[in-house]
């Protein structure tokens, strides 16, 4: 895990992330809650991109070993808030924000959908089953080998995948991500969503990690 794989932020925001992997911390059906109740981070991004939503037409549950790729869903406008408090703020226009088309004239952003486990005990995701099937997830998304016939991004822009309702361990999720980066190649831009204490916990984790050269099957085992 070389020193320049990793980036931590407070105040990144995943679904600025141009030419990167946005990642959409996804509900097994594509949209999640959308269409109900929800506005949360999956719902969040089909409210300003909604042509994610078009995936719900014809894509079923995903599965456990499965990821779901959205590629040029064009960003129509900005939102302020979150859950209870989210609320329309602008209109975004992608040409104005210096967004550019590859030579299929998509916009040329990529967003990967993962669903993470839903805990019912917290301490659940700390065995084996739940490791493997994390970390396969997470693999599964990043890899350019889901797309081989794609040019995909080199960075993945992510954050606390599976916390808060669905209970996951936020220094945990980072690390299976980290190492899901790793082995697919690419770096990763995470955002602690305005968590000093977590962004200085990481940081002190992952200069360990490349202090000791600790590679991903090490880390695994350990």
């Amino acid at each position: 895990m070389p020193d320049r794989d990793l980036f931590f932020c407070q105040t990144l925001s995943v679904i600025r992330g141009r030419s990167c992997f946005q990642v959409d911390f996804a509900d097994p059906y594509i949209g999640g809650e959308f269409l109900r109740f929800g506005n949360v981070q999956e719902e969040l991004m089909c409210c300003m991109q909604p042509e994610i939503l078009a995936g719900r037409l014809f894509m079923e549950r995903l599965l456990p070993q499965e990821a779901a790729l959205v590629i040029g869903a064009e960003r129509f406008c900005s939102c302020t808030g979150y859950a209870r408090n989210l609320a329309w703020s602008e209109d975004f226009r992608e040409a104005d924000q210096g967004s550019v088309r590859d030579v299929r004239s998509r916009w040329k952003k990529c967003i990967v959908a993962i669903d993470a486990t839903h805990f019912k005990n917290a301490s659940a995701q700390f065995q084996d089953t739940y490791l493997y099937r994390e970390l396969n997830k997470a693999f599964i998304g990043f890899t350019d080998m889901a797309a081989p016939y794609e040019s995909l991004p080199c960075t993945v822009v992510s954050g606390n995948w599976g916390c808060g309702i669905f209970k996951g361990n936020k220094a945990l999720k980072a690390l299976i991500q980290l190492m899901a980066c790793a082995q697919a190649g690419k770096a990763l831009a995470y955002s602690t969503f305005q968590d000093e204490s977590l962004e200085k916990e990481l940081k002190r984790t992952y200069d360990n990690l490349v202090a000791s050269e600790c590679t991903v099957g090490k880390c695994f085992i350990y």
